[in-house]
């Protein structure tokens, strides 16, 4: 899986840049698709040295 970011302050700048990524990579395999929601931590965690936020533990119904 090959992430891909952009950023802007408004959100039309977004869908601008988004427009001219796709764009470059036309005719290529890569979907392009925008996610439904979490979209500042997707963003952060495209940082270099990003750490992974730390995710609630799981219970075992093995009990």
């Amino acid at each position: 899986m090959t992430a891909l970011t952009v950023w802007g302050t408004a959100p039309v700048e977004c869908d601008q840049r988004a427009a001219m990524l796709q764009a470059r990579f036309k005719g290529g395999t890569y979907r392009p698709v925008r996610p439904v929601g979490g979209q500042e931590e997707l963003f952060t965690l495209a940082l270099p040295a990003a750490a992974t936020p730390p995710r609630p533990a799981t219970t075992s119904s093995t009990n």
